[in-house]
């Protein structure tokens, strides 16, 4: 089953508007709690890292491929404004414009370099790049495990 058009467009959005409703919940609910904040940067990197590289085999499948990729925006959807907060709230306010930027342009060089990255392996396929994708987000998901340890009065 193939979309085209605004078709296409609308089954594009749907996984957007998962992720604008989970960075606009996770941003009211974190409330600078580190406990809270690391949980759903758990879970986000979790799910993200579980379901990341299925997307390549459910391609020609509409209504799994729209499943996955609204769970993948609700992960990333929780995990952006919880890394904004952890990185805004927890820093001196010396160092925080300064932190703050090194975040952003991070950020920015991840949207810039991430498409022709994940294009040069595309060329191994499609899966080869999910997978990859995948194990990232397992990485990053044990950074969190290692790195951040809140105590019960943050």
């Amino acid at each position: 089953m193939e979309s085209t058009g605004v078709k296409k467009g609308i089954i594009l959005a749907i996984p957007l508007l998962v992720l604008c409703i989970a960075s606009l919940m996770a941003g009211k609910n974190i409330k600078g709690d580190l406990i809270i904040m690391r949980m759903i940067l758990i879970i986000g990197l979790l799910l993200m890292g579980l379901l990341i590289p299925f997307v390549g085999f459910f391609e020609n499948n509409v209504r799994v491929l729209l499943l996955l990729t609204s769970l993948i925006g609700l992960a990333i959807g929780a995990i952006l404004p919880t890394l904004d907060a952890m990185i805004t709230e927890n820093i001196d306010k010396g160092e925080r414009g300064t932190i703050t930027s090194i975040y952003s342009s991070a950020r920015f060089i991840g949207v810039a370099a991430g498409p022709p990255l994940v294009s040069i392996f595309m060329q191994e396929g499609l899966s080869v790049a999910l997978i990859i994708a995948g194990i990232l987000g397992f990485g990053i998901l044990v950074c969190v495990f290692t790195f951040i340890k809140p105590t019960e009065n943050n």
